[in-house]
C-alpha cells in the first residue's frame, strides 16, 4: 500500500530544502553582507601551565549569519611567539555554528620553552613573551567558499621557580647535645601571577654537607613580584658531620632549596625534578 501522506511529507521537506539553499545561495551570489559569518571576537586564555611550556586555548567567537546550520569549517592558524614561529596548522577542531546565533571555535595551542630555545635570554629574563596568532576560516556554504580572517595578540606567561636567597644563619645554639641552626631567608616570587607555596618543602645544606629536609614557617600565597620571609629551624647532633664543621669554624656557603609542587592560578606544578 502506498502511503501518500508521507510521500508528500517528503517531498515537502526536500522542496523546502532546495529553496532555502536557492534562497541562501541567491542571497551570497548578490553579495548580501547580512547572510555571511561575521567574527565576533578572538579571545585567549590559559589552559595549563608548568616548567616546560603552556598550553593555550584561543576562542574565535563567530556569528552564522545564516537559517541553516554550518558544519566544521576550513582552514588553517599560526602563531609566532616573540617573532618566531612556533605552531602551524591547516586543521580547524570540529565544530557546528547553529543558525542565526554566535558559536565558539576553540583553536589549541601547545607551546613548550625547549621550541624557544633560541630565545634562552628573554625565556630566562622574562615572565612573559609576546605573540601573534592569525589564520582564516573557510565556509562552505551554498556551493560557495567564503573566508573569514581573524588575529589576536598578546603575552604568554613564562612559570618560573621561586627565588631564595638566604640572609642569615644562626648556629649560636650550641650544647654539648647538639647545635641549634635557624636559617633565615628571602623567598621572591618572579611571575606575573600569585604563587601558593603551602605545598612546600625545603632541604638545608651547610657548605658541602646535606642537612636534608628542615621545618620552614612561610605563608600560603605570594603576591606577583613580591618576596616573603621564611624561617627554617634543624637541630643538629652533636656526633654529626655538620656539628663537626660547625665546631671548626668551617661553615660553607648555605644553600636552602625549595622541593615539592607550587599552585598557580592554572593547577599545581611539581617543581623540577620531583
Amino acid at each position: 500500500m502506498i502511503d501518500y501522506h508521507a510521500n508528500i511529507t517528503n517531498s515537502t521537506h526536500r522542496l523546502a530544502c532546495f529553496l532555502s539553499l536557492a534562497i541562501l545561495a541567491t542571497g551570497l551570489a548578490s553579495g548580501c553582507a547580512s547572510m555571511r559569518p561575521t567574527l565576533q571576537s578572538v579571545s585567549a586564555r590559559v589552559v595549563a601551565i608548568d616548567f616546560e611550556g603552556v598550553e593555550l586555548a584561543f576562542d574565535v567567537d563567530v556569528k552564522n549569519n545564516t537559517f541553516i546550520g554550518l558544519h566544521t569549517p576550513r582552514g588553517r592558524y599560526a602563531l609566532r611567539v616573540a617573532e618566531k614561529d612556533v605552531i602551524s596548522s591547516d586543521t580547524i577542531p570540529a565544530t557546528e555554528l547553529p543558525a542565526g546565533i554566535v558559536g565558539t571555535i576553540t583553536l589549541p595551542a601547545r607551546i613548550t620553552y625547549l621550541s624557544l630555545w633560541e630565545l634562552v635570554h628573554e625565556l630566562k629574563n622574562s615572565a612573559e613573551l609576546p605573540y601573534e596568532m592569525e589564520g582564516a576560516m573557510i565556509f562552505d556554504i551554498a556551493g560557495q567558499s567564503l573566508s573569514l580572517d581573524f588575529a589576536h595578540a598578546g603575552d604568554l606567561p613564562v612559570l618560573k621557580l621561586p627565588k631564595v636567597s638566604i640572609t642569615d644563619v644562626d648556629t649560636s645554639g650550641f650544647s654539648l647535645r647538639g647545635t641549634n641552626v635557624t636559617v633565615s631567608a628571602q623567598l621572591t616570587n618572579p611571575n606575573i601571577f600569585a604563587l601558593g607555596i603551602s605545598e612546600l618543602g625545603y632541604e638545608l645544606k651547610l657548605g658541602n654537607v646535606e642537612i636534608g629536609r628542615v621545618e620552614v614557617n612561610t605563608p600560603g600565597l605570594v603576591d606577583p613580584g613580591a618576596s616573603c620571609v621564611l624561617t627554617a629551624r634543624c637541630k643538629l647532633a652533636a656526633t654529626s658531620a655538620a656539628s663537626s664543621v660547625l665546631k671548626g669554624g668551617e661553615l660553607g656557603s648555605p644553600k636552602l632549596t625549595p622541593v615539592g609542587a607550587v599552585n598557580t592560578p592554572y593547577g599545581a606544578v611539581s617543581l623540577p625534578g620531583q
